[in-house]
């Protein structure tokens, strides 16, 4: 990850842009407005968190969840994704 981050922010924090299309955004913010009150942005960050803990090497309850769910996933490992894949 990168040190910068956007001014607007405190530097401990930094935006992330993410893009989906019109349907996958109004599909997914309905779906997560039913568990956070905050809707779609406040579980990208818990899941963000989740990864930074894996990374960290806690682990527990949840923590399993997330990495059940990315070691299942099929990740592209080149072209726009990028080539050096999970360390």
């Amino acid at each position: 990850m990168s040190d910068a981050h956007d001014g607007e922010n405190a530097p401990e924090t930094i935006t992330v842009w993410v893009v989906l299309s019109i349907t996958e955004h109004e599909a997914a913010e309905s779906f997560a407005k039913c568990y956070a009150d905050e809707g779609l942005e406040e579980v990208f960050v818990a899941f963000a968190r989740d990864l930074a803990a894996l990374r960290a090497g806690r682990r527990g309850f949840e923590l399993s969840w997330v990495l059940g769910w990315l070691v299942c996933h099929p990740w592209p490992r080149d072209g726009a994704a990028g080539t050096e894949g999970a360390r």
